[in-house]
């Protein structure tokens, strides 16, 4: 009768372990995003971390996904699409959501020394990032990781 239960015990912790807290997928996210505007990334400490989650607007939703949004007078079947998901975003039919943690870290500056900052970690969509492969989905402080590209690239080319 043993041998069933010593079966299960390894198969109940592999599933166990293989589910991810929704919160941590978009703390995780962001942390990588974050890291890599550091000077050093190594010196990264979280202090704390608020999570907000709310309705997303159609207005939102189209800005985070670089959607342009339509104008009225625009007839394409690519603007009555979006159109259409703009009323089913406000009347919940689709279920946009803005998931947001405010985090709280230490890290040091270019001379080492521990410096505590803010920002402010958004992401939005139908469900929450799973993790770091969702990083492109993420935005911190409004800039998404191609803005932050553009302006290292620009910063550069001066």
């Amino acid at each position: 009768m043993r041998r069933p239960i010593s079966l299960l015990l390894p198969m109940l912790l592999v599933f166990v372990s293989g589910c991810k807290d929704p919160k941590g997928g978009l703390v995780e996210a962001c942390e990588a995003v974050l890291k890599d505007t550091l000077v050093s990334p190594a010196g990264y400490k979280s202090v704390s971390t608020t999570h907000i989650e709310e309705k997303a607007t159609p207005e939102e939703y189209f800005e985070h996904k670089n959607f342009k949004y339509p104008s009225d007078d625009d007839q394409s079947s690519d603007a009555t699409i979006k159109r259409l998901l703009k009323k089913q975003i406000e009347d919940g039919t689709f279920k946009a959501i803005s998931y947001k943690v405010i985090m709280e870290f230490d890290a040091p500056n270019a001379y080492g020394t521990p410096i505590r900052e803010k920002v402010l970690c958004t992401h939005v969509g139908t469900s929450p990032p799973r993790g770091v492969e969702d990083r492109k989905d993420v935005r911190i402080d409004g800039k998404s990781d191609f803005d932050r590209l553009m302006d290292t690239a620009k910063r550069f080319s001066r």
